[in-house]
């Protein structure tokens, strides 16, 4: 391995500073596009929501988009004693997540019933395609 100003590869000095400099530059500009693509991804979502459509049209591409709710354990405790108190903890002897989310998913239980132990959280997918000419 090398380090600081070794000759690596045959590049100078001078052209690892500069990829070096180049790299930085391009997270850096990978970090903006992300920021940008995501509020634009809001708005998408938002106003796919709000029609209650599937697909959306630009002049060149167009998106179709999914939606998928999923759910997270956020409180071990409360998890455990609302089983308790209900008499299902044997149900998910070792709090097996994957368990109760499908739990959710089948309404055998609800988000509710979990009293803040879990949350629900929604993942948007958006899939651009070139539209043909």
């Amino acid at each position: 391995m090398a380090y600081d100003d070794e000759d690596v590869s045959g590049f100078s000095e001078k052209t690892m500073k500069a990829l070096v400099d180049r790299y930085a530059e391009i997270s850096q500009e990978m970090r903006n596009l992300k920021i940008e693509k995501d509020q634009i991804k809001g708005h998408l979502v938002q106003y796919i929501e709000s029609k209650k459509l599937q697909r959306l049209f630009g002049n060149t591409d167009q998106l179709t988009w999914s939606s998928q709710a999923h759910y997270v354990l956020v409180d071990k405790d409360i998890i455990e004693k609302v089983l308790d108190e209900k008499g299902s903890k044997e149900q998910f002897v070792s709090l097996d997540r994957f368990k109760i989310m499908q739990a959710i998913k089948d309404q055998s239980w609800k988000v509710d019933d979990f009293a803040g132990g879990v949350e629900e959280r929604k993942s948007v997918t958006l899939r651009e395609k070139k539209l043909e000419a």
